[in-house]
């Protein structure tokens, strides 16, 4: 384990591939102890080089409080997550001291962990394998445009868009089999989108809530459950829809 409550670990002469990682097992909490950026700033005097700081798989980096693990600079990006990694949110964001620019904004993420009761919204653009929402915590989407998902969501908090923001967009984009499930709340959702290549399966009950477009080019398996509510649903299928289309409530 590693916490970092009066150093800052930057790597100016990185060579390809990365500097320091973080191997299976290991586990670096950043928070209030530490005044500066963590793994440097593109602003200041010695900043750290581009994903220099590797998190291998099984390894995670827990952002408990205080300033942002990647900077202020969506442009700087100090941190490579290989797949299989986790980036764990204890801490709601935004925060007086971080932004959810600061923390997401132009990020790609493995896989993603919200827990502590904290609240988070993800105003920015990211990329996000897994993303898992424990009980007593919240996740809410960008508030326009789409929040891409390569892998499976598994909320047992609650998840959706921010009360009020209704252009937000799920947009479901893996390469494999992907869920949706968990005993939490979902919040209703300014629109659902699969990508072509995705097969995504509900475990629940999903409503979209605005004019946006709900885009299904890929593969959604409703089995017993919906996706209801108001928008544009559309639906592109190489072969007619022969079966299980009372599955589908859409209205």
């Amino acid at each position: 384990t590693c916490a970092l409550p009066i150093c800052r670990l930057t790597a100016a002469n990185s060579v390809a591939g990365g500097a320091l990682f973080f191997e299976s097992g290991a586990v670096c909490n950043t928070n209030t102890q530490l005044t500066y950026y963590p793994f440097g700033s593109a602003s200041s005097s010695n900043p750290g080089a581009t994903e220099a700081i590797v998190f291998k798989s099984g390894s995670k980096l827990v952002y408990q409080n205080g300033n942002s693990p990647f900077s202020s600079t969506s442009t700087y990006k100090p941190v490579l997550f290989q797949s299989g990694s986790i980036f764990r949110i204890e801490t709601p964001v935004p925060s007086a001291t971080v932004t959810s620019s600061d923390l997401f904004g132009g990020r790609r993420f493995a896989n993603v962990e919200i827990g502590a009761n904290a609240n988070v919204t993800g105003d920015f653009f990211y990329n996000i394998d897994n993303l898992t929402i424990e009980a007593g915590s919240s996740f809410y989407l960008k508030t326009s445009g789409a929040s891409p998902v390569s892998g499976n969501i598994v909320n047992n908090g609650t998840f959706g868009s921010a009360v009020g923001f209704t252009s937000s967009v799920l947009l479901m984009k893996g390469t494999t089999p992907q869920t949706i499930s968990g005993s939490g709340t979902f919040a209703p959702l300014g629109a659902l989108s699969v990508s072509a290549d995705a097969d995504v399966t509900l475990g629940v009950n999903l409503v979209a809530n605005s004019s946006s477009n709900s885009l299904i080019n890929g593969k959604i398996n409703f089995r017993s459950k919906t996706l209801s509510g108001l928008g544009t649903f559309q639906t592109k299928a190489q072969l007619p829809i022969t079966s299980n289309v009372s599955s589908a409530v859409i209205g």
